[in-house]
């Protein structure tokens, strides 16, 4: 996205600038193109959406509580079992076992723990009382533990799935209070260019009228229409308003170079030529209508409520948290039963000797000899059924864990409620001083019109008074001095004006309409 934005904006540039501006020294610039380039490239607008995409994989993270877990398990060994009994003249009897089993176990939105568990075995032995040898058992059991006091519920099953959530919502009005303080700053840095261009422009005029009065002096002194105080007056005039276009350029290098940092661009990348002016337009907005937007469209007073909420679903985790916990423990389980007869010899009725599998005829087991008889059982009437259910309750003596996290979470939850309240007062503040400023540059703007008016009606009697010779240079050079004052306080009122008015933007959130720019998921 970052890629196919920037080759939007370098064609969109060709097509709007002379081919000359593209590549060349010279760059013009409009504050949307400027606004476009500071969102692009500023790298703490990269860091927070990378922020944003960390918040969403913390929702994935946080619904893994339901995914179920599959295990399996396949164990085999061998016994020799020791035995101190006459019928087992070696001391002892062998075992062989192979055993297997598939296990799995999740949750469910209520709280309740779910188990289906599936095993198999494979049991050989030489002792004499078991009969059936190989034996085959296997066993299917289902079983739930349902919370009915601590941890019982959807809304406490899914807290960290919630305070996830919420968590993408500050996430993203974060990402986007960053790329407001952007505009912001951009608009700032577009507005001091300008006005470092035009007061180099009211010197370089300046500088030009003092040549102009210089060139004009050392006429009527050759004439002798002037004395010779006048020609040094005049040549120390241009040398100071000289040493003001060096000042004045100085400090438009140093508003490109803070525009160039923020547009993420090179130094030597060219001059910056900014294409838009200020507008002059003398309007007071609604201090009313602003807070009120405020309330809807300042991100950061959103991510602070957005934070609170997830403060309110922990402050309920956490006061579910001092319950004791009561379960609900069913089950419900299916045995099968196969195997060979046992040929092991025994001493039968009779003292003669026998298998001991033989006392299987005319058992449930006679005729189920492999394992899948066992397996069959599992579904059919021949298998053999248990069952249980029970409560266990469990009481934590003291309890004072839980209490302090209940406690600490609750007062970090009305500390949030101030800081919200704090915030308000704060936004408030932004919006009345901004307003303030724009009734104060209005008065400033409308003063320092007259007085430019009037400075340079003075100027130009008293240019009439120096050819005139009923003036000195050093008076026409203060009346131009005065001249240049009034202007670049003029347009320092203008340009003032204008960043009052994005300062109230950014106080109300909504810079970017300014630019049409639309906050979406595509910008995340």
């Amino acid at each position: 996205m970052r890629k196919g934005l920037w080759v939007f904006i370098f064609c969109a540039g060709l097509l709007a600038f002379p081919m000359e501006h593209a590549f060349g020294v010279n760059l013009e610039l409009s504050l949307k193109h400027a606004v476009e380039l500071g969102i692009l490239n500023n790298r703490d607008v990269v860091i927070e959406k990378y922020l944003h995409k960390i918040a969403l994989e913390k929702v994935l993270e946080a619904r893994g509580i339901f995914d179920p877990v599959l295990s399996s398990n396949l164990e085999g060994g061998r016994w020799e079992v020791p035995i101190a009994e006459i019928f087992y003249k070696n001391g002892s009897y062998v075992e062989e076992a192979v055993r297997g089993g598939l296990n799995l176990k999740g949750k469910v939105f209520t709280g309740a723990s779910y188990g289906v568990d599936f095993s198999m075995e494979q049991y050989e032995t030489t002792s004499q009382v078991v009969t059936l040898s190989p034996r085959y058992s296997t066993r299917l059991e289902f079983s739930l533990t349902q919370p009915l006091l601590k941890e019982f519920g959807e809304d406490i099953t899914k807290t960290k799935i919630r305070i996830a959530e919420k968590g993408t919502q500050v996430s993203k009005f974060q990402v986007k209070d960053r790329v407001i303080r952007t505009v912001s700053s951009v608009e700032e840095a577009y507005w001091n260019l300008v006005y470092a261009g035009k007061v180099l422009d009211f010197h370089k005029e300046a500088a030009r009228l003092a040549k102009d009065l210089l060139d004009l002096t050392e006429v009527k002194v050759k004439a002798g229409e002037m004395a010779p105080i006048n020609l040094v007056q005049a040549k120390s005039g241009l040398a100071s308003m000289e040493e003001n276009v060096v000042s004045a350029e100085n400090e438009l290098k140093k508003a490109e170079h803070d525009l160039k940092l923020l547009l993420g661009m090179p130094e030597n990348e060219g001059t910056l030529f900014p294409l838009d002016q200020p507008r002059d337009i003398r309007f007071i907005p609604s201090l009313a209508g602003i807070l009120d937007s405020a309330q809807k469209n300042r991100p950061d007073l959103q991510a602070s409520k957005s934070r609170l909420e997830q403060k309110k679903i922990e402050e309920k985790y956490m006061n579910d948290q001092v319950l004791p916990r009561l379960d609900l423990i069913g089950k419900y389980g299916r045995r099968g039963l196969s195997g060979v007869p046992s040929s092991v010899m025994v001493t039968g009725a009779g003292g003669k000797p026998e298998p001991v599998g033989d006392r299987v005829q005319g058992t449930v087991f006679s005729g189920e000899t492999t394992g899948w008889d066992s397996m069959q059982e599992l579904y059919t009437g021949r298998g053999f059924d248990y069952w249980s259910l029970g409560l266990k309750l469990e009481i934590p003596l003291g309890n004072r864990e839980a209490e302090g996290r209940y406690r600490q979470t609750k007062l970090e939850r009305m500390k949030m409620e101030t800081e919200i309240k704090s915030l308000d007062e704060k936004i408030a503040n932004e919006v009345k001083k901004g307003i303030l400023d724009i009734q104060t540059t209005i008065k400033m703007r409308e003063a320092s019109g007259v007085t430019v008016e009037y400075a340079e009606q003075n100027l130009q009697v008293e240019e009439q008074r120096f050819k005139a010779g009923e003036s000195t240079s050093y008076d026409v050079l203060k009346l131009q001095k005065d001249v240049t004052e009034a202007k670049t306080r003029h347009i320092k009122a203008l340009i003032e004006y204008t960043k009052a008015w994005a300062r109230v933007r950014a106080a109300e959130g909504v810079s970017l309409k300014e630019y049409e720019i639309e906050f979406n998921e595509k910008m995340m």
